[in-house]
């Protein structure tokens, strides 16, 4: 199997939200040496945020760094989406705050994803600062 057999069905999993088989097919990729893309990362990152796995989308968007394959838009709304999930607003509006000065720009769905976050940690004032943004 190549790259986009697995990331045929890293994304199958991430319909499914099936997380742990994602990450599963992650380490069978490293195992048979094969470099995972833009693509493999972004859908595994979405199976997390699904999953409410934001620990394991955070590891992701620095695994994906280290292996120079840079983080776009959508894998860092993701992760702001999966802390979001699991109450970690905090670590939510960290991404945000990294994606403001290093890039990738947020877009108004990582505006949204902080939103939600803040909203869950009852941070209404928070959530408005960022509506105002």
């Amino acid at each position: 199997a190549d790259v986009v057999s697995f990331n045929a069905t890293i994304t199958a999993f991430e319909k499914g939200q099936q997380w742990r088989y994602a990450m599963h097919l992650l380490d069978i990729m490293q195992e048979r040496r094969l470099r995972p893309n833009l693509i493999t990362y972004s859908a595994a990152i979405n199976a997390c945020e699904k999953g409410a796995q934001w620990m394991q989308a955070l590891a992701l968007l620095a695994h994906q760094e280290q292996n120079n394959c840079h983080a776009e838009v959508v894998s860092c709304s993701a992760a702001v989406s999966a802390c979001g999930k699991a109450h970690e607003w905090q670590t939510g509006l960290a991404i945000l705050a990294g994606m403001l000065e290093f890039g990738p720009l947020p877009n108004v769905i990582t505006f949204n994803a902080c939103m939600s976050a803040c909203a869950k940690g009852q941070q209404w004032a928070r959530s408005l600062h960022l509506l105002a943004e």
